[in-house]
């Protein structure tokens, strides 16, 4: 108890898969995805707000209200924990990243924002710097396909378009000074830049099932799991998926902390 008496851990969990008024083609396992993963971080002691396919406006007003209750928490905790887990399509134009709401129209530019319907993530980068002093987990099982990469590319835009996500690594983010970049967070991604994730035949992605088998195991550090989430998606997709996770935590964190640490008053 007294361990999270002075710890906050809140997560904003999202899974889009019914595209069907959009103009990207639907999914079939993000919303067991995300019902998945709530109950397993409420299991967890975390507070979560799940969203089931939701347009620009939700998505955007759940990002806000995400970043007001991590202020709210610092105010009244030692430490406060942000996850955001987001399963559904993605996007990657210019080395930014995009997720698509069930709203999105591929039609146009993925960068035309109002237009077509999708979400940058860095409005949640936004948020999570606005909080100050978060530790930050973002899980992206994210481009199960990446159709407006077939959109734009055939309307011979200028925009550099490329399939799967970007992301920051060490060397890419040494000396730079971009403050949309949030600090002390790690970063796991179910497939490797500029690839696509799969769907999966099972009630859950590939990515997914392993991360929730494996989230609730004791004294399993946060970069330890995807790590190991990783090696199992490699193997069981014969090497068509490689997950990746860059991390810039200042401390290990500890979904569920061993007992000894329980003990030593401490779960980092």
């Amino acid at each position: 108890q007294a361990v999270f008496a002075t710890t906050s851990r809140v997560a904003l969990v999202i899974g889009n898969a019914d595209y069907s008024s959009s103009s990207a083609p639907s999914l079939k396992n993000p919303v067991s995805d995300a019902r998945g993963m709530s109950e397993a971080l409420q299991n967890l002691k975390f507070q979560v707000l799940s969203l089931e396919n939701a347009n620009q406006a939700t998505m955007e007003n759940a990002f806000r209200a995400f970043g007001q209750k991590l202020k709210a928490d610092a105010k009244t905790h030692d430490d406060v924990v942000a996850l955001f887990y987001y399963s559904g399509h993605g996007a990657q134009v210019n080395g930014k990243n995009y997720l698509l709401s069930v709203s999105s129209d591929t039609n146009y530019e993925v960068t035309d924002v109002k237009r077509s319907g999708v979400v940058p993530l860095t409005k949640l980068f936004k948020e999570l710097n606005a909080a100050e002093k978060t530790t930050n987990i973002v899980i992206l099982d994210a481009c199960r396909d990446n159709p407006p990469t077939k959109k734009i590319a055939n309307s011979n835009t200028k925009s550099a378009v490329v399939k799967g996500l970007e992301w920051l690594d060490e060397k890419e983010t040494a000396g730079r000074t971009d403050s949309s970049d949030p600090s002390n967070t790690i970063f796991a991604y179910a497939t490797a830049r500029g690839k696509v994730a799969e769907d999966g035949y099972g009630v859950n992605s590939p990515y997914t099932q392993h991360l929730l088998n494996l989230i609730g195991q004791r004294g399993l550090s946060a970069y330890e799991l995807f790590q190991q989430v990783g090696k199992l998606v490699k193997r069981d997709t014969y090497s068509k998926q490689q997950p990746w996770q860059y991390s810039s935590l200042l401390k290990d964190f500890y979904f569920k902390p061993r007992i000894t640490q329980l003990r030593s008053g401490g779960f980092r």
